[in-house]
């Protein structure tokens, strides 16, 4: 069974530093997936997006998802009869500039969700939801009708932070989203092990230390289980999915490399982790799967343009709240390895793919633990 690898960018949307590392990307075939942040200007995203479709190889196309977040920028939906501050109560937070933003995701509470006996939360996250993969399917829709036939294809699911993976409450929420939108939904299940137990046990407890020690513990169980194609939740879950997703690429995002030749030798070591997770995904045993027609794996990627000179400052998040500097630190380098690793032709394989493949992903049952 061959493999094949859907090649993913993060984060396209509201910030031109990472949507120009994105098109590079694109332009070259080294991504066959970019993941939509859209809580931000409709009219602006109408142009991202044009500028994206723009630069697929002529004949390709590149998967469209949505990267649906609550942790960054401002929400979408408002209840009806109720303002902003009255729909999210503590999930947002208002700016100087009087405008209400969600919290940024260090901030975030699973327990204002998993405690909350009025259903408040739960109506205001499903009509977020809902109103984030609307406004990408209408400024797709608007976009085909001005240009025509487009090169970019909305077909996956995705969510900012892996928020959505913390509590059984949440991943429901999230799981259900893609059911209802017919969209392919990102894997929950992470490799290598170290990432998935980093991730679990280190950021996504830092996200929820004002939680519970109840939630705090759920999220853990939850990683395990994942793991092992097993749910902690009260019934079975299918997804519609990649078999995993690889997050070996994304390493720390923290440590900025402004010497030439440390930056070189950051370039030289993500270049082999592309052959590495190449080998990994043919040794992956697919038997806790449901009957896979085909091996596919995402690999996930955070890009910036690797021709910037200006300096990372708050000046480059283009006003979009919910990100820090650091955010943008290592983006240059994950591109320019993956553009060597294409220019090498030893890894033709990794790179073959185009964006339909989320279309061709089978179902991944997780097990009622």
């Amino acid at each position: 069974m061959k493999t094949k690898f859907i090649l993913s960018a993060d984060d396209y949307g509201p910030i031109k530093y990472i949507n120009r590392g994105i098109r590079k990307a694109v332009e070259h075939g080294v991504i066959n997936s970019v993941q939509v942040i859209v809580n931000y200007s409709a009219a602006t995203l109408y142009n991202d997006l044009k500028l994206l479709n723009a630069v697929v190889p002529q004949g390709k196309k590149v998967s469209i998802g949505l990267h649906l977040t609550f942790t960054s920028g401002k929400p979408l939906f408002t209840e009806e009869g109720k303002t902003v501050s009255e729909t999210w109560r503590e999930i947002v937070v208002k700016s100087a500039n009087d405008e209400w933003y969600f919290r940024d995701y260090v901030k975030f509470n699973y327990s204002y969700v998993t405690t909350d006996d009025s259903g408040q939360y739960s109506r205001a996250l499903v009509g977020e939801f809902k109103a984030q993969a609307e406004r990408l399917r209408s400024v797709l829709e608007q976009l085909e009708a001005d240009i025509g036939e487009l090169s970019i294809v909305f077909n996956s699911l995705s969510n900012h932070h892996d928020i959505c993976t913390g509590t059984h409450d949440l991943f429901e929420k999230y799981s259900l989203l893609s059911t209802n939108e017919n969209l392919t939904i990102r894997s929950p299940k992470i490799q290598s092990n170290f990432q998935s137990w980093t991730y679990y046990n280190i950021v996504l407890q830092r996200i929820n230390k004002f939680g519970t020690r109840e939630t705090r513990r759920e999220t853990r169980l939850l990683r395990k289980a994942f793991k092992e194609n097993k749910y902690t939740g009260e019934f079975d879950v299918v997804l519609k999915s990649p078999s995993y997703k690889d997050a070996k690429f994304y390493r720390k995002l923290g440590s900025l490399s402004i010497y030439n030749w440390f930056r070189k030798l950051k370039v030289k070591k993500r270049v082999k982790i592309v052959s590495k997770v190449m080998n990994e995904a043919k040794e992956y045993d697919l038997h806790h799967a449901t009957y896979p027609k085909q091996k596919v794996i995402e690999v996930l990627f955070h890009l910036g343009d690797d021709e910037y000179t200006g300096r990372l400052n708050d000046a480059i998040m283009d006003g979009y709240v919910g990100v820090k500097r650091k955010y943008f630190e290592d983006r240059a380098i994950e591109l320019q390895a993956l553009l060597i690793a294409k220019k090498s032709g030893e890894l033709d394989a990794f790179f073959e793919s185009d964006g339909t493949l989320w279309d061709s992903c089978s179902t991944v049952k997780f097990l009622k633990n």
